[in-house]
């Protein structure tokens, strides 16, 4: 994770600044310069160096090195939130009593913590569309599942009702599926939208379409 993501990091980088002011918090710039491309680990926040990305572990005797296994942070998106939030209010203060007394170290702090605010809130919301993201996928299996069983036609009622699903989360994970390529929606002429996955359509009355056992 990037190593500003961290609150102490960023309490850190806030606090060189408030420490150099009287040169223009040159401290935390410095600071900011140095880190800025640095990775971290999630779990023990050891810093990984600039190339953290290519960070290894190694594997049980004999075994070979392996990429680092993915773990969850342990500094939450809410966490991050709220120091984003409390760096955007110190900046204000900061900026607000620099303009007061024409205090050019204040704007400079107050512009490091907008910086640092900015960046967990970044942080922050790249979280919530990473984990958003997974749990759609996880949620795309079952579907694929039950599109194969009813011939690869869907509709969302379908959808809802055969995995205990509200309408609206079989709707929103239908419509991630519909790529235009291996799925399309199609309107029918009494207004019912059908999901049809085109690898695994079968023609009406084949075996495990829709139909074919009551045909039988």
């Amino acid at each position: 994770m990037p190593y500003f993501s961290r609150g102490r990091n960023v309490a850190a980088l806030v606090g060189a600044t408030m420490l150099t002011a009287g040169a223009m918090g040159a401290g935390g710039i410095l600071f900011y310069i140095v880190r800025r491309d640095h990775r971290i680990c999630p779990r023990c926040g050891r810093t990984w160096g600039r190339w953290g990305e290519r960070a290894v572990v190694r594997g049980p005797a004999g075994a070979p090195e392996t990429a680092p296994p993915a773990v969850a942070s342990v500094w939450g998106e809410s966490s991050k939130r709220t120091w984003s939030t409390a760096l955007f209010v110190l900046a204000a203060l900061l900026a607000i009593g620099g303009t007061a007394a024409t205090a050019a170290p204040a704007l400079v702090a107050a512009g490091i913590a907008a910086i640092g605010g900015l960046l967990l809130y970044q942080a922050a919301d790249g979280e919530r569309q990473r984990r958003r993201a997974a749990l759609i996928s996880a949620l795309q299996l079952p579907v694929l599942r039950l599109a194969s069983q009813r011939g690869g036609r869907l509709t969302v009622t379908e959808v809802a009702a055969e995995l205990g699903w509200t309408l609206p989360r079989a709707e929103k994970v239908l419509h991630s599926l519909d790529d235009g390529v291996r799925v399309d929606s199609e309107v029918t002429d009494e207004g019912l939208i059908v999901y049809q996955f085109r690898e695994l359509l079968r023609p009406p009355g084949s075996p495990g379409s829709p139909g074919a056992e009551e045909r039988a």
